[in-house]
């Protein structure tokens, strides 16, 4: 028997959801709550769907190992501060991200902001990135991903009892970015586009070289001039709520400078070159 357990769309403890007692039971639980003490012994099973009264969209991981929930705990034990505002912590977890991942697609050759990119070893895609890229336990272990495992890692870095950020995944047929509630507004931000359209990239990689905030809280209004995330498929309530401004970030960056100023790689795991 498998059960799906939907989103109620809230920060809460979830210990009260004992999986380890189940046998012969899958309850899939949905992405925000994995990181809210829920039971379990080994795989925790994911619901990786995206319900709209139109249709259903696969929405990346379908199951995480206690192992790989450790190291994100790790992740998030290193960047917590309780010091910090909600914006601090949004601009201490999309630096992680921008220092630390390299935005792959799941093709050997792919085209990103208008610049056509291709792996310098094809065979990895067939081998190494399909089943791969979309997976938040590959962002963490391996540092590489696709958007969908970017706006999923946003999601369990933000929303946990240590930062208690409301964030969520969502999608369209193309694209995958987040909700986020901050100060009490409600904003989009997509650590995909702050990676990959960042105007400072490394010659041989889609990796960041310095941070970059345009993409992170940005209104209805901006959205209306993005092509790549219209037409959302998600039936999350607080989508009413958007706030149609951008999040003035400038002031909260000025104060943070320390924090997202260092630290950037100069090492690719996947190596590729722009075509001519």
């Amino acid at each position: 028997m498998i059960i799906n357990v939907l989103d109620d769309y809230q920060n809460k403890d979830r210990s009260d959801i004992k999986l380890s007692k189940l046998d012969k039971t899958i309850i899939t639980i949905p992405i925000p709550h994995l990181m809210w003490g829920i039971d379990f012994d080994n795989l925790i099973y994911l619901n990786s769907v995206t319900y709209n009264q139109n249709a259903l969209f696969y929405n990346g991981n379908k199951e995480i190992s206690l192992d790989d929930l450790k190291r994100i705990k790790d992740v998030i034990e290193a960047l917590k501060d309780e010091n910090l505002s909600d914006a601090q912590k949004l601009l201490v977890v999309s630096t992680y991200l921008q220092r630390n991942v390299q935005y792959v697609d799941n093709t050997p050759n792919f085209k990103i902001n208008g610049v056509e990119y291709e792996l310098d070893d094809p065979s990895l895609t067939k081998e190494i990135l399909i089943p791969e890229v979309g997976l938040i336990e590959t962002i963490i272990n391996k540092h590489y991903g696709l958007c969908m495992g970017i706006a999923n890692t946003t999601t369990v870095l933000l929303n946990n009892p240590e930062m208690n950020i409301d964030a969520r995944t969502i999608v369209n047929e193309n694209h995958a970015w987040n909700i986020i509630k901050i100060d009490g507004k409600y904003y989009y931000c997509d650590n995909t586009w702050a990676i990959s359209r960042n105007p400072h990239l490394l010659p041989n990689a889609i990796m960041t070289t310095e941070f970059s905030s345009t993409y992170l809280l940005f209104g209805q209004r901006s959205m209306d001039h993005m092509k790549e995330h219209n037409l959302i498929c998600s039936d999350n309530p607080n989508l009413k709520h958007i706030s149609y401004t951008d999040y003035r970030l400038k002031r909260t960056i000025r104060k943070s400078k320390d924090l997202i100023n260092s630290g950037y790689s100069k090492s690719p795991v996947l190596t590729m070159h722009r075509k001519v």
